[in-house]
């Protein structure tokens, strides 16, 4: 399957990014200069998940904020595709979105990339704070 990545556009945007490409990949239309006008995003901080998850349900998206501990990982690779809070190496944290999982390949969309990137399990595992939101496409709805 083809997926469709949106470049984050500013350093805080990331999640917002994510969105365009979850409404993407439900099919659903939107203008990604809208999405950035919603609300007043923190712009050194960027978006909570409870905006995220405000913002979806306006699209008809149902999404669930759940933590989970590390042990527990390997369990959320089955719920494609979600957004993940992942900690990069500079410390900052940052949201991606996971598309699918293909045997040790974890299979992402990362706004601050131009591309799909793959990664091994490990490595997602290391990257992920336990932090996801759960996705589920429940209505049309338009914004």
């Amino acid at each position: 399957m083809k997926y469709i990545i949106y470049r984050q556009k500013k350093s805080y945007d990331c999640g917002i990014a994510c969105i365009a490409m979850i409404l993407s990949f439900y099919n659903i239309s939107f203008d990604y200069d809208r999405l950035m006008t919603l609300e007043e995003i923190d712009t050194e901080r960027g978006c909570n998940l409870l905006y995220l998850v405000k913002i979806l349900k306006e699209f008809g998206v149902k999404a669930d904020g759940y933590h989970i501990e590390e042990d527990e990982y390997g369990s959320v690779l089955q719920l494609t595709p979600f957004i993940a809070n992942i900690k990069i190496i500079s410390g900052v944290f940052h949201y991606i979105v996971v598309f699918e999982c293909r045997g040790d390949d974890v299979i992402i969309g990362d706004p601050s990339k131009d591309y799909m990137i793959t990664i091994s399990r490990g490595r997602f595992y290391k990257l992920f704070t336990g932090t996801f939101l759960e996705l589920k496409y429940v209505c049309e709805k338009a914004l």
